[in-house]
């Protein structure tokens, strides 16, 4: 009677863990092609799959420099969206909300489900620190704001900067009165002292106004004194000789001490800004930063 006993439990047993293997493998397979179907490259005209609103004034100016462009997702994949806010780069001191960032990702945000910021600020040839800083915390208020407007989630948004616009960003999230389910830095700045130092970053003392150490401390996130309780996401190419891939790399570190889920994602032999660049370092950023997101929203 035991030996039976024994036999069937043995049988049940092997039984169980067959049928459990399998749905893992479906589970496993299913989960590869959801990230799949999200980190591909989306080629659907941004008409077809958002409404866009262009120049919306964010600070009650007439500023062109205080403008963003947002576009809302035609086939809304929440009851209210949650928001992908961008700030651009640039050495603070050129580019602009419309570029091959912003025009490669843009029909792939929107197909998401999501929506999107793409935000213009004063560059440094017409004010310096804090304007830019300044600028960014007024967009992001603004469509907290406008989020009844244009059905937005204010309570998910996630802020994307590269470069300079990666320290705009880390920077809005760290001192900003509102919380953010992630940040994403492509290699982004974060200490501007060893810019200024170590790298003799004009853009960064022309955007900072001084070289005075304190004031470079001030306004870098690897130098803050508290950080939120959100998401880091730090990609850098290995051969940036503009903004090192230490500084992520170190920033990363006092993050993960701090107690912040952090990211660092190493790109191999990428140079500075190859976001938008459509070759195979875009191609690993893409698959990382929306990767990062769709497990964000989950």
């Amino acid at each position: 009677m035991r030996k039976t006993l024994k036999k069937h439990f043995k049988i049940i047993a092997i039984i169980i863990f067959v049928f459990a293997s399998i749905a893992a493998i479906v589970g496993i397979h299913e989960r590869i092609a959801y990230y799949d179907s999200i980190t591909d490259p989306v080629n659907i005209p941004l008409k077809d799959v958002a409404t866009v609103y262009n120049d919306l004034p964010y600070c009650s100016t007439d500023n062109k420099y205080q403008t963003l462009d947002l576009l809302t997702p035609k086939d809304p994949a929440f009851e209210k969206s949650p928001i992908v806010i961008y700030i651009h780069g640039g050495g603070w001191d050129e580019g602009d909300k419309d570029n091959s960032i912003t025009n490669e990702y843009a029909s792939q945000i929107a197909s998401l489900g999501l929506a999107a910021a793409s935000v213009d600020y004063r560059l440094s040839t017409e004010a310096t620190y804090p304007a830019q800083n300044n600028d960014v915390a007024c967009a992001v208020n603004f469509l907290v704001a406008q989020a009844n407007t244009y059905a937005l989630n204010a309570s998910k948004i996630i802020i994307i900067g590269d470069s300079a616009g990666g320290q705009l960003a880390a920077m809005e999230a760290i001192t900003g009165n509102h919380e953010f389910l992630g940040v994403i830095m492509a290699y982004g700045v974060s200490d501007l002292n060893r810019q200024i130092t170590q790298k003799n970053d004009v853009n960064a003392v022309k955007y900072l106004g001084s070289k005075a150490t304190e004031i470079a401390e001030s306004d870098s996130p690897a130098f803050a004194k508290a950080y939120p309780n959100t998401s880091f996401l730090l990609m850098h190419g290995t051969a940036d000789s503009i903004v090192p891939a230490e500084e992520s790399k170190d920033f990363a570190k006092i993050l993960e001490n701090n107690g912040v889920n952090v990211q660092y994602v190493a790109i191999p032999d990428a140079p500075h800004a190859f976001l938008g660049s459509g070759d195979k370092s875009d191609e690993i950023a893409r698959k990382t930063m929306f990767t990062f997101i769709a497990d964000l929203l989950q």
